[in-house]
């Protein structure tokens, strides 16, 4: 059984993360954003910014990762399985630094689709930058515009969630998806 797919995506400190980890602890199958562990293996070879230096490589990681996820949501026995970002994100950061898009990677997208897609909007009171989250505010908010507009080019409809207590953004997706 295949279950439904649903996207938690958004531009960088958005509470992506958080969200995803509130669903696990619901009990629902969920996929891990997938981008720390890559840069975490990029700054230990002396690399700290991947996705600046090494776009193409990275992203190709990014991409691979993504794909094996959804792949392995198709022999679970879940009914639902939630993705902390998904393919088409790394289709739209490549959009927003105006780099080319393999054919394959528009070919993959098409193919393997989502049920649902929610999107976390810019949320200044939260966002914070680390070693991994390299953006400023104003570019994350450019990158969250760049998400909406690389899903609906897909033909989704993004469902923006509320800035609001995790419990109550928990709360607003379990209630769209029933």
């Amino acid at each position: 059984m295949t279950p439904n797919r649903i996207v938690i995506t958004g531009a960088p400190g958005t509470g992506k993360t958080t969200l995803i980890k509130a669903l696990k602890n619901e009990g629902f199958l969920c996929f891990d954003e997938i981008s720390r562990a890559i840069i975490n293996e990029y700054q230990l070879e002396g690399i700290p910014n991947p996705f600046k230096t090494h776009a193409v490589q990275f992203s190709d990681r990014l991409f691979t990762g993504r794909v094996q996820q959804f792949t392995v949501a198709k022999n679970s026995s879940q009914k639902t399985a939630f993705y902390d970002r998904a393919i088409h994100d790394v289709i739209a950061y490549l959009q927003h630094t105006k780099s080319t898009i393999p054919n394959h990677y528009i070919a993959t997208a098409k193919k393997n689709t989502y049920t649902s897609i929610f999107i976390t909007p810019p949320w200044e009171a939260i966002y914070t930058k680390d070693n991994e989250r390299f953006e400023s505010f104003e570019e994350a908010t450019k990158i969250h515009k760049s998400l909406i507009n690389t899903y609906r080019n897909f033909g989704y409809t993004p469902i923006e969630i509320p800035l609001e207590s995790v419990s109550n953004r928990v709360s607003f997706i379990l209630k769209k998806l029933l």
